[in-house]
């Protein structure tokens, strides 16, 4: 895989493609046991992990509901939204209650 320097890229796929083995190396997690990966023309295990996790965003695959009403968990994301709006949210995610 080759990634453009400054490129922007989004790891999607289903349960079992990899997606966490991948992250799980780009962060130094674990360690490579063979082959390389190079980011900005350096070797990752020269890389300071701290520097690593400043270069990549991780959003969890797993949901998580907090105590409390399908609205109020909605409100965490934004406190201000009127109900058009959270009724909106829940269509799109298909919480729809009709």
């Amino acid at each position: 895989m080759h990634i453009a320097q400054g490129e922007h890229v989004a790891l999607v796929g289903p349960s079992g493609a990899g997606k966490t083995t991948l992250l799980n190396l780009l962060l130094r997690f674990w360690e490579l046991q063979e082959g390389q990966i190079i980011l900005g023309g350096k070797e990752i295990r020269n890389l300071r992990q701290a520097e690593l996790l400043r270069l990549f965003g991780v959003i969890s695959q797993h949901t998580h509901l907090f105590h409390g009403s399908i609205q109020d968990n909605l409100r965490l994301a934004k406190p201000d939204a009127t109900d058009a709006q959270l009724s909106q949210a829940m269509h799109g995610a298909g919480l729809d209650m009709d």
